[in-house]
């Protein structure tokens, strides 16, 4: 199976043949390396989530997950989604 996950035009996660963004790919959009978290083992269950981690007021927007069917790559199933963040802590050091 091959799992893309866009934000416009910013290819967030990519998945294909066991092989994923830190794990064998490179290609990941600069504004989210290192922030994406895959939950492999959940893959065989249907489950191809991810998790944006230190979310940031860039992230706003629209993303799409695109599942491909394995061999023909026909699209299978499409989910878009829209990202609104809304607050984003910082700390502040007063000296």
């Amino acid at each position: 199976n091959e799992v893309r996950i866009r934000q416009f035009v910013s290819l967030v996660f990519l998945y294909k043949r066991g092989l994923y963004y830190g794990h064998g790919l490179d290609g990941q959009s600069e504004q989210f390396r290192g922030r994406v978290v895959f939950f492999k083992d959940e893959l065989t269950s249907g489950n191809a989530s991810i998790k944006i981690q230190n979310t940031r007021l860039e992230d706003n927007g629209t993303y799409t997950c695109v599942l491909f069917k394995p061999k023909t790559n026909e699209v299978e199933k499409e989910i878009t989604i829209r990202l609104n963040v809304v607050w984003v802590s910082c700390v502040l050091e007063l000296r």
